[in-house]
């Protein structure tokens, strides 16, 4: 058996949220080519199902009112009852090519899952699976959207409800209110609560869409299971992770914005743009799922505990760059990539568009009950617009000067990153590795704003180069590395380096009556993170993952005559054959 040293730990992959986007992002390149053509195909049959739907609906209406008006029916009985006529005709081709798209986008995840573990399989595979599954997976995306419409409807309901119970208090109290200013602070602040409440609606609404989000990639990985049990599995893996799950939903949809908008004004004068963009979305959206499923399955359910697999990690998909320092060191980094990049950028935005509102809002308050007042009567010769106007321009500069000194100050103090940077765990050094000044981090920040106005010409710069760089990378000569320490936290660890009495009798049993090196480096490598991460598993998903690997052992330990390992169980087994192929007893 080939050893290697122990210090050489494979474990559990725990990818950062802007890692799971990036690698989502080159997963759809990968597979490009077989997604579009599989998206751009269930595309059209829905379209065109659509078109055939409105023709049998028209015809079947038609008909009616031939037949109806013969035998001398009202108008109105003979609309109805053709309308119910045509859509029960038109209805199960709209269905059928629903599900099918269904299937298609469930079977895209599947196919980006097994890119991600380096696992080929024949595409008459995916074909029978989209056969063989349809109405399962129609099943489920109807399932789902009936409980979104549920919890909708319920914070709907409840806040119509209170409309109408607080309606007639809330008139009385306006009305007695004499003083304008109060009655519309009263109105704002009631406007305020609303808009709070239909948000917060929205957001519990996003939070269940994005725990519920992975029930099609159950339906394709995890072939066993029905519609239902696809919702609640999705809910059980997702569990801890609803909001990184959001928040990861959300970079995607960001990045994506764009080309939404520039497809969206084209559209206007080309129809079919908007076709071609669904068909390029949906493959990559089912890239990014792809990813975050395999995320989910490492670290919550075990399902990349298998002999079989060779072991991948998806960190392999992201862009590297090698540099050398001033003083001859050779280094080498993962760059940010645009994941991470985008949440980076969203906390970043977030954070200066709070401290300019409480500027603008302080600077108002003061401005109009302490400054005005005094530079009014001081300069009698200026009007009250003269004045507003000399306010909006310095509150202007001052608001350039907030927005452009966020981020130089926090990349000079802290080396590269600002707090949506340390969130994201990405930092800005030089091109040769050394960390950034006042000068590189100013002509970052000053030309980012081209970076984003100018038709987003940074985003599509840092998705197509290599070196990921943006407008203000090139000027400043910077590049945006991870922080490879914080994103290549690992999982598992928590390996018992005791052992119960069974354990080590079945080690002998192993050493003498089969052959332990059969076992590679990479099954040591599998049952080591197994017996590290065993523990972080529901005991459902450890009993199943514990009997496959026991099973795999049995096949290599003894093929001829695995049953003899039978009596073993099966968790024991795991454990004595990870102490029989450990590279230390190899060494001996």
């Amino acid at each position: 058996m080939t050893t290697k040293p122990d210090s050489m730990r494979a474990s559990v992959p725990s990818l950062t949220m802007g890692n799971i986007v990036t690698i989502g992002f080159q997963v759809f390149r990968l597979n490009f080519n077989d997604h579009f053509v599989r998206s751009l195909l269930s595309h059209l049959w829905l379209w065109l199902a659509m078109v055939g739907a409105i023709l049998i609906f028209a015809i079947v209406l038609g008909i009616s009112f031939g037949f109806g008006g013969t035998l001398g029916y009202s108008s109105t009985v003979i609309s109805v009852v053709g309308s119910l006529l045509g859509t029960a005709f038109a209805l199960p081709l709209v269905l059928f090519t629903g599900a099918r798209m269904a299937a298609v986008s469930g079977l895209m995840t599947r196919m980006g899952f097994n890119t991600l573990r380096k696992r080929v399989e024949p595409n008459e595979l995916y074909r029978q699976g989209i056969l063989r599954r349809l109405w399962t997976y129609l099943l489920a995306w109807v399932l789902y959207y009936l409980i979104l419409l549920i919890v909708y409807g319920w914070f709907f309901g409840v806040g119509f409800y209170l409309f109408v119970l607080l309606s007639p208090s809330w008139q009385a109290f306006e009305a007695q209110i004499t003083n304008s200013q109060l009655r519309g602070t009263f109105v704002l602040v009631s406007v305020a609560l609303a808009l709070i409440y239909g948000l917060g609606g929205m957001l519990v609404g996003y939070y269940i869409s994005a725990r519920l989000w992975f029930f099609d990639a159950v339906l394709a990985i995890e072939d066993s299971k029905s519609a239902l049990e696809s919702l609640v599995r999705s809910w059980k893996l997702t569990r801890g992770k609803g909001w990184s799950i959001l928040t990861i939903m959300f970079a995607a949809g960001l990045i994506t914005l764009p080309i939404l908008l520039l497809a969206t004004t084209i559209n206007i004068f080309v129809p079919i743009v908007s076709l071609l963009t669904g068909v390029i979305m949906l493959p990559l959206w089912q890239a990014v799922k792809a990813v975050n499923f395999y995320e989910l399955a490492a670290t919550k359910t075990g399902l990349l505990f298998d002999l079989n697999l060779t072991s991948a990690d998806p960190r392999r998909f992201l862009r590297r760059v090698a540099m050398q320092t001033p003083e001859g060191v050779e280094l080498d980094f993962a760059l940010g990539g645009i994941g991470s990049r985008t949440i980076a950028w969203t906390v970043d935005q977030m954070i200066v568009y709070l401290a300019l509102s409480l500027f603008w809002l302080a600077g108002a308050w003061v401005y109009g009950y302490v400054v005005l007042p005094i530079l009014s009567a001081r300069f009698a010769t200026l009007s009250v617009d003269d004045l507003n106007l000399w306010a909006l321009a310095i509150a202007g500069i001052f608001s350039f000067a907030l927005t452009n000194g966020y981020f130089i100050t926090w990349e000079t103090i802290w080396r590269g990153q600002t707090p949506g940077k340390r969130l994201a765990k990405i930092r800005v050094v030089r091109d040769d590795g050394q960390p950034i000044g006042v000068k590189e981090a100013t002509l970052r920040s000053f030309v980012g704003w081209f970076d984003l106005g100018f038709f987003f010409i940074g985003l599509i710069l840092v998705l197509l180069s290599r070196s990921e760089k943006r407008l203000g990378d090139l000027a400043a000569g910077t590049l945006v590395i991870q922080e490879e320490k914080s994103a290549q936290q690992d999982t598992g660890a928590a390996i018992p380096t005791v052992f119960s009495t069974l354990t080590k009798d079945t080690v002998e049993v192993l050493m003498a009556q089969t052959d332990p090196a059969v076992l590679s480096i990479d099954h040591y490598f599998i049952l080591q993170n197994f017996l590290g991460h065993r523990s972080n598993l529901d005991m459902a998903d450890r009993s199943q993952v514990t009997a496959k690997l026991a099973t795999q052992l049995r096949s290599l330990l003894l093929p001829n005559s695995p049953h003899q390992l039978g009596t073993i169980p099966d968790e024991t087994l795991v454990e004595a054959a990870y102490l029989v192929c450990r590279p230390e007893r190899a060494n001996r």
